[in-house]
C-alpha cells in the first residue's frame, strides 16, 4: 500500500462491500470542504456553523414566492398598512381641526339666517375634507329681451326706491306691490286708517340702514327641537330667488352663492312685505306718538318717489295707450253671420 501524506485520504485505495467496489471517505475533508463551499451565504462577521439553521431568504426572495401562491391567499398574507409619516399625520390632524372649526362656524351661520355664508362655508368643508363630490354649478344669465321690456315698461323696477330723512332719521322706500295698495284700499275704506298713513306703512322698507324685518326682530329663521333630544333643526320661513341665476337665496343676502351677483337686503319676498307692512303700520297706530304728523313723512316721500296709482298716467300711459289702440271701439271685432258684441 502506497503511504500518503499526513491527514490526506487515500487516492485509490478501495474496498469490496457487498460485492460492490467503494471508497473510503475521510469524514474531516468533508466537513472542511463543506464549509468552504458555504461560507460565501455568509456575511463577513458571520462564520458558517452546520449546527445552525441555514442564513436567511434573500431581499426579494419572499415576493418571489408570493407570487406563486393563489390570489386569495396572496390578500390574505399581505402586511399590514404601514403607520402614517409624521409630517401626514400631522397634516390629517390640521385638517380635522380646519373642518371642526368652520363646521362650528357654519352652524353659526345657519342659526342667524346668514344661507350666503353658510354654503360658503359648507363648500370650505368639503375642500377640507377632500370633497370632490359633483356640485351644481350656476351662472348669472342676461334677462330675455321680451322680459326686460316688459319691466322697462310695466315693471316696479321703473319706479326707484329712495332715501328721505324726517325726525332725525332715514326711511327707506320702495314701489309697493298690487297687493299692499289693494290692502290700503280697503282698510281706508272701512275707516280704520288714513290713506296717505296706510301706504307710508306700506312703502317705507326701512329704517335707518336696516330692513324693518331686522328693526321689528321678524324671525326668518325657525328652530324645532327633536323630542329625542338630537341637534335642532333649522328652517327658512322668508326666502327669494336670484334674478340672475334661479338660486334659492336668503332674504338678508348681499351676494347669491351660486353666481354672485348682488342682491338688496332691503328686497323682500311678498310674504315678508306684507308682515313688515303689518307690524309699521301697528306700530304707527299705538306706539308712534304724533300720528297726525306722519302726512310730512308721507308728503317727503312722495315728491322724492312716483306712485304706481296716482303716476300710472306717466309711468304707464304711453304704453298702455298703444296697446288699448289694438282694441279701438271703432274696430267691429264681430265674425260675419254673428250677433254683434255688446259694447
Amino acid at each position: 500500500m502506497q503511504k500518503t501524506g499526513k491527514g490526506q485520504p487515500p487516492q485509490s485505495t478501495t474496498v469490496t462491500v457487498a460485492g460492490r467496489e467503494m471508497r473510503p471517505v475521510d469524514l474531516g475533508a468533508e466537513i472542511r470542504k463543506s464549509i468552504e463551499e458555504r461560507q460565501g451565504d455568509y456575511p463577513d462577521d458571520q462564520q458558517y456553523n452546520p449546527l445552525m439553521p441555514p442564513p436567511q431568504m434573500q431581499p426579494g426572495s419572499k415576493e418571489q414566492v408570493d407570487k406563486l401562491l393563489p390570489e386569495f391567499l396572496q390578500k390574505q398574507q399581505a402586511a399590514p398598512a404601514a403607520a402614517p409619516h409624521a409630517d401626514e399625520q400631522k397634516k390629517a390632524d390640521r385638517k380635522e381641526a380646519l373642518a371642526a372649526m368652520l363646521s362650528e362656524e357654519y352652524m353659526e351661520a345657519r342659526t342667524q339666517g346668514d344661507n350666503t355664508r353658510a354654503e360658503r362655508l359648507k363648500g370650505l368643508i368639503g375642500d377640507a375634507l377632500g370633497d370632490v363630490g359633483p356640485k351644481r354649478v350656476r351662472k348669472a344669465k342676461p334677462p330675455h329681451p321680451a322680459l326686460l321690456k316688459l319691466r322697462q315698461n310695466l315693471g316696479l323696477q321703473r319706479i326707484p326706491a329712495i332715501v328721505v330723512e324726517w325726525g332725525q332719521q332715514k326711511w327707506h322706500c320702495a314701489p309697493a306691490p298690487p297687493a299692499i295698495d289693494h290692502w290700503a284700499i280697503q282698510v281706508a275704506e272701512q275707516g280704520i286708517s288714513n290713506y296717505s298713513i296706510l301706504k307710508l306703512a306700506g312703502s317705507v322698507v326701512g329704517i335707518d340702514d336696516a330692513p324693518l324685518y331686522e328693526v321689528f326682530g321678524i324671525d326668518l329663521v325657525a328652530e324645532y327641537q327633536p323630542t329625542d333630544g338630537s341637534q335642532p333643526i333649522f328652517v327658512q320661513l322668508y326666502d327669494k330667488q336670484c334674478d340672475a341665476c334661479g338660486e334659492t337665496i336668503a332674504v338678508a343676502t348681499t351676494a347669491c352663492s351660486a353666481c354672485d351677483s348682488l342682491h338688496d337686503p332691503f328686497d323682500m319676498p311678498l310674504n315678508l312685505r306684507l308682515r313688515c307692512v303689518d307690524e309699521l303700520h301697528k306700530f304707527f297706530m299705538k306706539d308712534f306718538g304724533p300720528y297726525e304728523e306722519l302726512r310730512q313723512l308721507y308728503t317727503l316721500m312722495r315728491e322724492a318717489m312716483k306712485d304706481r296709482l296716482a303716476d300710472k298716467e306717466e309711468l304707464y300711459g304711453p304704453f298702455l295707450k298703444r296697446a288699448s289702440d289694438v282694441f279701438s271701439p271703432t274696430t267691429d271685432t264681430t265674425p260675419s253671420g254673428d250677433e254683434p258684441a255688446p259694447s
